[in-house]
């Protein structure tokens, strides 16, 4: 199942805390598969990406990641859509593939490949990450 885990999420959090002020807009987004989270069209914006509706939220850095910072840990799923008012970055997890894919800048990619804890690879716009790829 997509998605970043409690170590993965925050770190990443922590990676964009280093290239945004706490209060630059950030907007999420969330699957509103698993668990509705709203009456559609009355009480959040929506998106449909593919074959998903998505619940949208614009919340400073600052608040979403004191969210994922709690002592109680996660105070909600993860994303599965993350990106800045600025455009220079995008996240988006897929429920089910493996993989939570990030774009931006060279410069940005290569700062994320170098970020422990996160565990990243570069990959190419030609790679198949669907259950039929080859192994």
């Amino acid at each position: 199942m997509g998605g970043l885990d409690k170590i993965s999420g925050p770190a990443y959090l922590e990676f964009i805390v280093e290239r945004l002020p706490a209060e630059a807009p950030i907007f999420a987004g969330y699957w509103d598969g698993i668990q509705p989270q709203h009456e559609p069209g009355t009480s959040f914006p929506t998106a449909r990406l593919g074959v998903r509706d998505y619940v949208l939220f614009r919340v400073s850095l600052a608040a979403l990641l004191d969210a994922f910072r709690s002592e109680s840990g996660f105070l909600f799923d993860f994303p599965a859509l993350l990106w800045p008012e600025n455009k220079s970055w995008y996240l988006s997890t897929e429920v089910d593939y493996n993989s939570t894919l990030v774009g931006g800048s060279e410069e940005f990619i290569d700062a994320l490949l170098a970020h422990e804890p996160i565990e990243a690879l570069p990959i190419g716009p030609d790679i198949d990450l669907t259950y039929r790829a080859a192994p």
